[in-house]
């Protein structure tokens, strides 16, 4: 069971990882716009060079939030380890069955 909980918890936050990472096209026409609309974005050099760097800050924060989560993560598992480590087959510490 334990196994199962810290591989669920991987797997969950490897996913929201992969989620946030994921790139936006800025050139990609947004279905909620008119056809107005997306040719006044197009025709705009100078918004497409806003929406691109908007979409650069974005993607640098969403790394740093990934280091961060890998990390944690990491210190997460390492102290996991550590706890099951002092146990054998006759104990199971609580903050394991935690």
């Amino acid at each position: 069971m334990l196994r199962l909980s810290a591989g669920a918890v991987l797997l969950l936050v490897l996913y929201a990882s992969e989620v946030r990472a994921q790139i936006v096209n800025p050139d990609t026409p947004d279905a909620s716009q008119s056809g107005s609309q997306r040719q006044k974005d197009t025709d705009s050099p100078w918004m497409v060079q806003q929406k691109r760097e908007l979409e650069k800050k974005r993607n640098v924060a969403r790394q740093q939030d990934i280091k961060k989560d890998t990390d944690k993560l990491l210190e997460l598992a390492t102290e996991l380890k550590q706890y099951v480590d002092k146990t054998n087959q006759d104990i199971l510490s609580m903050d394991v069955i935690k």
